[in-house]
């Protein structure tokens, strides 16, 4: 009895450790974005916390050097000189996407610098051309913001779907469905097939169909907390 314990409990305690952290493992951290302005509200906390923010490239900003491109990322394309905007040092030794260009729509990855650089290790980018990289079935005219429930996640090749039941303004509930990236993409932004139960309500930001059904080209998602989610089916 003595040698079981003295050897049982070590074993036990092991793998009730194993056990813990594969059940961690599979807990879903979704990485929500900021915008330009919500950061600035962070204040001192913006400094020390890891963050990932969306805007446009400045035309005209991107500076190419040695050991970093800069660029500035401001709030809307039209901005200009007006409106937030945050300057983005990229530092990765990773390419920038084909896509990186003036008044692309970027998410930068990393961290707000005391000197008020936004220091990002990762840069992901929209195509400028909707056509380029979405399905020839969307209209990039036809911009449309969806409040509804989930009813259910597809989460498959070549890309992800989630179906919404939206209330219209008479009471009647449309089931629209919303196209996302690839599943690996997803992933890569915290994302599960889990990040978005049955029930849960949304708002979807993205692009109708083209002959006005009820499907959109998803572009980000806001859950009831007010955090935004990426999803963008247009990545290049």
């Amino acid at each position: 009895m003595n040698r079981y314990f003295k050897f049982g409990v070590p074993i036990a305690v092991i793998m009730g450790a194993l056990g813990w952290l594969a059940l961690s493992s599979t807990k879903e951290t979704p990485a929500y974005f900021k915008t330009i302005p919500e950061v600035k509200q962070m204040g001192d906390q913006a400094h020390v916390k890891h963050l990932r923010v969306i805007g446009y490239i400045k035309e005209g900003s991107i500076k190419r050097g040695r050991s970093s491109t800069t660029f500035l990322l401001v709030e809307n394309p039209g901005d200009g000189d007006v409106g937030d905007n945050l300057t983005v040092a990229y530092t990765s030794d990773d390419p920038l996407p084909v896509t990186f260009q003036d008044h692309a729509q970027a998410l930068a990855d990393g961290k707000l610098g005391a000197d008020g650089l936004f220091y990002a290790n990762q840069i992901q980018v929209k195509s400028t051309s909707f056509a380029a990289c979405s399905s020839v079935e969307f209209d990039s005219n036809k911009h449309v913001i969806l409040r509804g429930r989930v009813t259910r996640m597809e989460w498959i090749n070549p890309h992800v779907w989630i179906h919404l039941d939206v209330k219209g303004q008479d009471g009647s509930v449309v089931s629209w469905t919303i196209e996302g990236g690839t599943p690996n993409a997803l992933l890569r932004n915290g994302l599960t097939k889990n990040s978005l139960p049955e029930g849960m309500e949304v708002v979807v930001d993205g692009y109708q169909a083209k002959d006005g059904t009820p499907r959109v080209n998803g572009s980000d998602i806001t859950v009831s907390d007010g955090n935004k989610l990426f999803f963008w089916s247009q990545l290049c």
